[in-house]
Formats: structure tokens, C-alpha cells, sequence
């Protein structure tokens, strides 16, 4: 007799739901999608600080398909910040009608074939991706003030993280039991069967027993055992 055989979702007894198709993860992927084509209006600096008029259309074209490939938010601020070098200022000039700043900031734009990064303004690296100062500035100034790459704290799964240590531990102890052989099966057959005397709920209450300080619903371990086995 063997233990029973983790499956993979599309395995299991009971299939998981997609959650790409999911109407707070399908929103998501649209307020992240481009939402129009990219702006044609770019500027023509040809100066040592900004090369704009040295890209084509074709560099523009790559590098606002590029950033929308992915819908995923960390994914595109990722690519804000490839794009971008953030630094402190050599010298300050004093000034009673501009304000100091801390940093600043500049960006570039590759070229398509020779990726070489051409400095542009930041109007520039706006229109090529459709996007607005605050959405930019956001994205430097947080991971500036952190110094680590941009996570997604809204949304997502709330639980999934904490409760992870209490499935495996509930994997764990079904693959405890043995499986039996069915005599109702013709050929060989990838279901598997524990003994007539379990059930899910025998099963619940022994984990409970066993393991107090989980203190499990017998839903929460119905649907782990309906999921991840046969």
C-alpha cells in the first residue's frame, strides 16, 4: 500500500477556478492595458543633454509595445525604473522662485536594433508610453526612498501566505493513509481510494485531534482534499 498522490489542479477531483477570469483580476488587467495608441508628438532636442530627434518611429513604436506586453503592474513600474537613473544633485544653485530638489531624474529610450539608450526629456518618455507625471514620479520616488524593486500591495490574496504553513500541514497528514486498490476498475486507473471506514470528515476530526493549535474548519479541509487529491 502506498499514501496518496498529490495532484495538480487540473487533476484533482474538483478543478480550481481560473482566476484570470476573475472580475476584480479581468479590471485590473484593463486599467493596466494601453489606452490609446502611443502619441506621435514627440519633441526634437538634439542637444548634448536630450537625443529625442534621434529616434524613429520604429524605436517608439518597440518601446511603448514592449511596456504593454505585460498588464501587471509591478512588471510595468519595473520597466519605469530600467529606463530611468535617479540622481543627486553636484551642485545646488539658490534660487527664490524654483524650489530645491533632492534628485533628479533621467530618462532614456532604447534603440530598437542597437539598444543603445538615447536620453530624452521627460515629455518625451511620457508620450512614448502614455503615461502621466504622477504615475512616473510615484514609481522613482518610492523605490528612490527604498532602494528595492516596486511590490503590489493592493488587492491580491489576503490570506494565502498565512494559512500556507497550515496546508502543508494538512497535506502532509493525508498522505499519512494508505490507499487501497479498487476491485470496480478495469485497466489500470490514475483515481485513487482510501478505506470505506475514512471520509473527509473522520479525517477532519482526526487532524483536529492530533493537531490542536490548528483548529481547522472542516471546509477548509474538504475543499484542500477535493483540490490537491483524486
Amino acid at each position: 500500500m502506498s499514501a496518496p498522490t498529490e495532484r495538480t489542479p487540473d487533476l484533482a477531483r474538483k478543478k480550481v477556478g481560473n482566476t484570470k477570469l476573475w472580475k476584480r483580476n479581468l479590471a485590473s488587467e484593463k486599467r493596466y492595458a494601453a489606452k490609446k495608441p502611443r502619441s506621435f508628438s514627440v519633441c526634437q532636442h538634439d542637444t548634448k543633454s536630450f537625443k529625442c530627434s534621434s529616434l524613429s518611429n520604429l524605436d517608439l513604436t518597440h518601446f511603448h509595445a514592449k511596456f504593454y506586453k505585460s498588464r501587471n503592474k509591478k512588471d510595468q513600474d519595473a520597466y519605469i525604473i530600467k529606463y530611468c537613473t535617479i540622481k543627486v544633485p553636484k551642485r545646488r544653485r539658490p534660487s527664490k522662485n524654483r524650489r530645491d530638489r533632492n534628485t533628479s531624474i533621467h530618462y532614456f529610450i532604447p534603440k530598437h536594433k542597437t539598444k543603445d539608450l538615447i536620453p530624452v526629456c521627460k515629455n518625451t518618455f511620457l508620450r512614448a508610453l502614455n503615461l502621466s507625471h504622477n504615475r512616473v514620479n510615484g514609481v522613482l520616488k518610492r523605490f528612490h526612498a527604498t532602494g528595492t524593486m516596486p511590490v503590489e500591495n493592493r488587492g491580491g490574496d489576503r490570506v494565502k501566505n498565512k494559512n500556507l504553513h497550515k496546508k502543508n500541514k494538512i497535506i502532509d497528514f493525508i498522505k499519512t493513509f494508505s490507499i487501497i486498490e479498487s476491485h470496480y476498475c478495469r485497466g489500470h486507473s490514475s483515481r485513487e481510494y482510501l478505506s470505506s471506514d475514512l471520509s473527509i470528515n473522520k479525517m477532519w476530526k482526526m487532524f483536529n485531534t492530533k493537531f490542536p493549535e490548528y483548529a481547522v474548519k472542516e471546509s477548509f479541509f474538504r475543499a484542500l482534499f477535493n483540490t490537491k487529491f483524486n
